[in-house]
């Protein structure tokens, strides 16, 4: 299952990503900046992919939908956080 969550770079959203890629999901995660995706991606096992997106430009959440889909087709969940 590919499991897609914004904010997911600290805090619940950071739970959520370690907790799914425990059960063998594929997650793909938002963060504001390469710098906070870099850190949160740090020690995760699993499939993840971590994007740098600003939920508040459409833009910005169709790349990240789009670069997601690309890795881990369709999106099973979308976790808005």
């Amino acid at each position: 299952m590919h499991i897609f969550i914004t904010g997911g770079s600290k805090g619940i959203g950071r739970g959520m990503v370690v907790e799914f890629l425990k059960r063998g999901h594929s997650v793909s995660f938002t963060g504001t900046s390469e710098s906070s995706v870099s850190k949160a991606s740090s020690g995760l096992k699993g499939n993840f992919l971590g994007l740098v997106c600003d939920v508040r430009v459409m833009k910005s959440l169709e790349k990240a939908k789009s670069d997601a889909i690309a890795k881990y087709d369709l999106i099973d969940i979308w976790i808005n956080n």
